[in-house]
Formats: structure tokens, sequence, C-alpha cells
């Protein structure tokens, strides 16, 4: 079992934005550039979830979805969150438009402006799935990152 202070320490608060890299040739508008430019802010907040995926305080700007995307893929908070290093963070996602998606990628965005690959699959296009990613905490912080526990964000 883990102390209080050590898990206090070694707490990740991950805190998640879809958002999905999109051509040049796709003709983004402003409300995708908005978006976009918002994805790369420090997060604030959180969606706080229990064990199972309920959500027990939700934070309105965490798990968003990209105006290009909305109607097509849906993304429920991460759970637990916040979570211990010793648990699993699991995400459900679902690609919900039919052949519209091409690819799907997981990213760790640092607070230096860096960001971490953590999945990539390159079907195109991404067929009607569930996906459920179960993501190590000490996979997406690195060593540095495990001396400064706080807020995380995991891009699409």
């Amino acid at each position: 079992m883990i102390s209080e202070f050590s898990a206090a320490i070694f707490k990740y608060i991950i805190t998640g934005i879809l958002l999905i890299t999109i051509t040049a040739g796709c003709g983004q508008n402003q409300d995708q550039r908005d978006f976009e430019s918002e994805a790369f802010r420090t997060a604030d907040g959180f969606t706080e979830t229990s064990d199972t995926g309920e959500i027990l305080s939700e934070d309105p700007d965490d798990w968003r979805i990209a105006p290009f995307f909305q109607g097509l893929v849906e993304v429920r908070p991460a759970y637990p969150n916040p979570v211990q290093t010793t648990d699993q963070l699991k995400i459900d996602v679902e690609v919900t438009g039919i052949e519209a998606v091409s690819g799907l990628q997981l990213f760790v965005y640092y607070f230096d402006d860096s960001i971490k690959p953590v999945y990539s699959d390159q079907r195109s296009p991404f067929r009607q799935d569930f996906l459920l990613f179960q993501l190590i905490p000490l996979s997406l912080g690195g060593l540095i990152q495990l001396k400064v526990p706080g807020v995380y964000t995991v891009l699409f």
C-alpha cells in the first residue's frame, strides 16, 4: 500500500483533448484553427473519474472534440483520474463515422512544448470501432516528469 505522502508525490492528473492533425488539403475553418491553438495551452483543470469511468466532477474544457471530427469520433474521459503510478489509465474511444477517419494517433503533450507519441494506427479509412486504450502512467511521464506530479495533456 502506498502512503498518502507517496501517493501525493506520484499522483498523475491526466487531462485530454481530442486533437486530430489535419492535412493542408482539408480546408480548415476558423473554429478548427481556434480549437487546435487552444489544445496546446496549459490545462487549468481536469475531469475527475472513478475506477469504473463514472464522472465525479467535470471540467467542460476537458476531452473536447475538434470541430472537424464532431459526430465522427467520441471519447469518454480517462479513468481513473487522478491516477496512481501503479494503476492503468483507460480511455474509451469510439469511431462513429463510416469510413470518415484516416489513422488514429495518441500523443502526450509536455509543458516544454514537446510531444511524445504513445500509440499509432494508420488504417485508412478507419472502420467504425470501439477502442479501449490502457496506458501505464509511468510511460506517459517519463523519468524527468515523475518528479513533477501535475496535469498532463493527452492528444488524439
